[in-house]
């Protein structure tokens, strides 16, 4: 399948010097809502334009699946929030240089998968002229931060015509089991305004989640991240501590019936539009088709700069039918199940646990029970 150029998806309006200052000064801001429309402008552009090379080389993902069983392939354009949080974190790499602007997941049943898999990825994208630009493996080093586990590809976009030429596209490869340890951090996330995918929030939280990435970690047969104990026993009881004092399975479970899903289920679309209103806990998705993508992303915009006034999150999704999108993207359905079930599947060998003196940085964990 090749995919054809037309004259729906934006181009890039503002010279690199423009794109980096902007991203420089957003850095800078205390608070989004400081920010000049202007700026907004100029990230709402660059992201936009990274729509077409992103559909490019998520028809190549595509193709590719077809060649397994199991996988599925989504992706998104970056929202504006994690944009801005991720240019306010030390070190950040800039706007322009900003690698997952257009970002490409690709689900796959079991680590061997995973390395089958990125070999053939690294075939296809070479073979259709592009190139590696960088790669992280995070299965063998988790993030020590969160405990994050995937494999990323960043590829440098190679574009004839120089329209989009050189722009960055990372696509994830990941494991089911990996999976629902991301989205479930990423529902913490949004209930709660935490950032634990980037180590701050609630210390309890975070520690949980870096524990059963542990957990995950010895079912999947890979290393665990660093900070955590390598014996099993010792991982569960500790999550069993954990858990008991701040009850963070009770509160994940509560969270499936938090999100309600509006609506009747949605046409067919290349794009969805996912709006959750925060106060009212709808979810609604606005399908759209290939030749509506300025449209799609010009609503996206729209919403985005207007979402503090109605108290809403969105973001624009692509996938093969709305049911992938549901399966891939559970966190803005609010669905923790499969995170849960893993949990009490892996644990059930150690359905009783006795009191145990629990380490966090080399110190005791102080109950909150109390």
């Amino acid at each position: 399948m090749t995919f054809e150029k037309t004259n729906n998806y934006e181009t890039v309006k503002y010279s690199r010097s423009q794109i980096e200052k902007v991203g420089k000064m957003i850095s800078a801001l205390s608070n989004i809502n400081e920010c000049d429309k202007s700026y907004l402008d100029v990230i709402d552009n660059w992201r936009a334009a990274h729509a077409y090379p992103l559909d490019d080389i998520t028809s190549i993902m595509n193709e590719l699946s077809q060649e397994y069983e199991n996988v599925l392939v989504v992706q998104r354009l970056k929202r504006l929030d994690s944009i801005v949080g991720k240019l306010q974190r030390p070190n950040n790499s800039g706007l322009y240089r900003m690698q997952d602007l257009g970002g490409c997941r690709v689900i796959v049943p079991t680590i061997d998968k995973i390395y089958e898999i990125i070999d053939r990825i690294k075939e296809k994208i070479l073979f259709k002229g592009h190139s590696i630009s960088r790669e992280y493996n995070y299965l063998k080093e988790p993030r020590e931060i969160s405990g994050y586990r995937s494999f990323h590809i960043v590829v440098k976009y190679s574009d004839p015509t120089k329209v989009y030429d050189g722009m960055l596209i990372e696509i994830q490869v990941r494991t089911k089991l990996e999976h629902y340890w991301a989205t479930a951090v990423e529902i913490v996330d949004a209930t709660t305004k935490d950032t634990l995918k980037f180590g701050t929030g609630n210390e309890m939280n975070m520690r949980f989640f870096k524990l059963v990435s542990a957990l995950f970690s010895i079912n999947e047969k890979t290393p665990i991240v660093k900070g955590v104990n390598n014996n099993l026993q010792k991982i569960i009881e500790e999550i069993y501590e954990i858990d008991g004092c701040n009850q963070i399975r009770r509160r994940l479970s509560a969270y499936n019936s938090a999100i309600k899903f509006t609506g009747e289920m949605p046409k067919k679309g290349d794009y969805y539009l996912l709006i959750t209103e925060m106060n009212r806990n709808r979810l609604q998705a606005i399908p759209f088709g290939k030749e509506q993508i300025e449209e799609a992303t010009s609503l996206y915009e729209n919403y985005e700069k207007n979402k503090s006034l109605n108290n809403i999150d969105v973001v624009l999704v692509a996938a093969s039918s709305f049911s992938v999108i549901r399966e891939c993207y559970p966190n803005y359905f609010s669905e923790t199940l499969n995170f849960l079930s893993k949990i009490a599947e892996f644990c059930s060998k150690y359905p009783e646990k006795s009191k145990i003196e629990l380490a966090f940085n080399g110190t005791k964990i102080k109950s909150i029970c109390n």
